[in-house]
């Protein structure tokens, strides 16, 4: 029988990821959310028993997990530092980690390990100082905020639950995150270093934290806080220069730091703080970092990125049948009509021949807010029924490449959907336009996930 791994902020940018690969090893899912149960399954990509906030704060008995990985919280990138936003991200932080607590002590939830997120926000602002999990946690908001996330925690010290404090430093990821926020003022030539440009920046590829958090799970040695950082930390001046190689872009001038407080107010310690963290206790644990230098983790993550106006669009739902039942309805373009909203008014008009291969073309119509377009697509890559790529020849775009995967997974498939797009007129298709683009190809993805769910039946049910 597949083990029960319980996952708490799901949704988010490392939950998604951390469920796909624990999905892809087996494990089966239960998550515990915000949202109502039956609008949680219906939004959610992947199979799982889902449970809200409100059922563990009523005392629902979740029953045994092999461990629970607790990834909630509020976001401290998004937005001002307002009073009420720092209660929230306090809240949302402790509150969630006591009721897991509350609910194992009261034995309504049992694991043998929980894996608890903190950040390395603990140790505050330390200049060149080298630090350990042993290291004295700073005294600044961010700092405070951790310690008391973590405290909770301790009601387990006289328990057998293996608890594992993960500690993330930056997490480095081109689909959100830190390097997301970063993203636009250097893709119109106008980022530059923070500050003095010397503070420590502890990074760490959002796909080493996905396979350290699984090895927390099944290293059954690792044990307290642990630093989730790449082993090399890297200065801000230095951070920067990589960065504009990876995107192709061009360095501004640095942004003084008084500036950045000003802009930022108290949240400029994000950006402003020296943190050089040690990973020496997750080496010695075994663990094996596949992206070591800085260098080598932008490069992969940009690695799509061939201009600097370049962006990208994943995409990532499971589907309860076999990749071989599957793939003759997508590779069908007409099929495409029934998955797209119907405000798009998309036709196919025809195909260059009636199976489809590589090298085949295909044309449609289709009205964006209200405007009627014809769009070509040629097919470049066909291994079915694994994969096919479309490539846009005529349409709005500058560039659409589409590559769609199937992949087997839990008597399922797991589809993939990576788009590389380019918006016409340059910096301002990026600047102005974009948002509005993003916000259409988010809804069409959301709307043809849905429809999907419902003509593959079985899809929105928990597993068994």
């Amino acid at each position: 029988m597949a083990k029960k791994i319980l996952v708490t902020g799901a949704t988010g940018l490392i939950g998604q990821k951390l469920c796909q690969s624990l999905l892809q090893k087996d494990f089966k899912l239960v998550v515990v959310g915000r949202k109502p149960k039956s609008e949680a399954l219906t939004a959610f990509p992947f199979p799982c028993e889902y449970y809200s906030w409100d059922d563990i704060k009523k005392g629902v008995e979740i029953g045994p997990v092999e461990s629970i990985v607790h990834l909630a919280g509020e976001s401290i990138a998004e937005g001002r530092w307002t009073d009420e936003k720092k209660k929230r991200i306090l809240k949302s932080r402790v509150d969630t980690t006591s009721q897991l607590v509350t609910a194992l002590q009261e034995q309504r939830l049992f694991t043998q390990s929980f894996i608890s997120t903190s950040a390395i926000g603990i140790y505050g602002n330390r200049d060149d100082e080298g630090l350990t999990e042993e290291s004295e946690a700073g005294s600044d908001f961010l700092a405070k905020v951790c310690q008391q996330w973590e405290t909770p925690l301790l009601n387990l010290s006289n328990t057998s639950i293996r608890v594992v404090i993960l500690r993330f430093g930056i997490v480095l990821s081109a689909d959100g995150g830190a390097l997301k926020e970063m993203e636009l003022p250097f893709v119109l030539g106008l980022g530059g270093s923070l500050g003095s440009g010397q503070q420590w920046m502890s990074w760490i590829h959002i796909d080493d934290l996905v396979r350290l958090i699984i090895f927390g799970i099944q290293q059954s040695s690792l044990r307290g806080p642990v630093n989730a950082v790449a082993p090399n930390p890297v200065q801000n001046e230095h951070f920067t220069k990589v960065l504009v190689q990876a995107l192709n872009t061009s360095q501004f001038l640095p942004t003084p730091g008084f500036v950045i407080k000003s802009l930022l107010g108290e949240k400029s310690q994000i950006a402003l703080f020296s943190q050089k963290v040690s990973c020496q206790k997750a080496l010695v644990a075994g663990f094996h970092f596949r992206f070591e230098n800085l260098e080598l983790a932008l490069n992969e993550l940009f690695h799509w990125r061939k201009n600097r106006f370049h962006l990208r669009f994943n995409n990532c739902l499971w589907v309860p049948k076999k990749k071989e039942e599957l793939f003759p309805f997508f590779s069908d373009p007409y099929n495409l009509e029934k998955i797209t909203p119907p405000l798009l008014k998309f036709k196919v008009i025809g195909t260059s021949n009636s199976k489809i291969t590589e090298n085949t073309i295909i044309d449609y119509r289709l009205k964006i807010h209200g405007f009627p377009m014809k769009w070509r697509t040629i097919i470049t890559r066909w291994i079915p029924p694994s994969a096919f790529t479309d490539y846009q020849q005529i349409g709005p775009y500058s560039l659409w490449a589409h590559e769609h995967e199937f992949k087997d997974c839990q008597n399922g498939t797991l589809m993939e959907d990576h788009v590389v797009y380019k918006l016409p007129i340059g910096p301002i298709g990026r600047l102005i336009v974009h948002p509005f683009v993003l916000k259409d190809i988010n809804a069409i993805f959301e709307f043809r996930n849905k429809t999907i769910a419902k003509i593959f039946a079985g899809r929105t049910t928990t597993q068994d």
